[in-house]
């Protein structure tokens, strides 16, 4: 029995995580106009504004970035997302990559501020393959929604900015 437990966990939780993506991603809207509400309420200084705090709790943590089996450790491509927001942020932002396959790629940073087609953190989740390393969150793991990765493309293109 332990054995089809520790079978059945991880795909447990997986759909755990992907039933709680969904249900935040209904709660702020769904659909192409998310990315559109976000930047304009970004400019009016709404609520739904791209922070850092809305990309670490609605991206980092609803995904598990942070646990104990991926970016807890440095040997996840040398990248630490614990134990704090402040200590992921100043990770990521403005840091070249560390770990293979992606240390040395010329002007390559983890988030390049005011440009989310040259940050490592953007290509990773939105593109597939990204421009070096695994897809993130990697397989078995769902992918972030489309909303996070709107999110993540407004912090971003508002300028990384930490609040």
């Amino acid at each position: 029995m332990e054995r089809m437990d520790a079978i059945l966990w991880p795909v447990a939780t997986a759909a755990t995580i992907a039933l709680a993506i969904v249900v935040c991603v209904c709660a702020v809207g769904c659909g192409s106009s998310t990315s559109k509400s976000t930047t304009a309420s970004s400019d009016a200084g709404g609520s739904d504004a791209p922070t850092w705090t809305r990309v670490y709790s609605e991206v980092i943590v609803a995904n598990s970035c942070n646990n104990q089996f991926c970016h807890a450790e440095a040997q996840a491509g040398g990248l630490v997302l614990t134990p704090t927001a402040d200590a992921a942020y100043n990770a990521l932002v403005g840091k070249t990559p560390t770990g293979d396959p992606c240390k040395g790629k010329a002007g390559l940073q983890r988030v390049t501020p005011g440009k989310p087609e040259q940050s490592l953190m953007y290509s990773k989740l939105s593109a597939d393959p990204p421009v070096c390393g695994l897809h993130m969150p990697p397989t078995p793991y769902p992918h972030a929604s489309t909303a996070q990765i709107a999110l993540v493309r407004a912090w971003i293109a508002a300028g990384a900015k930490h609040d």
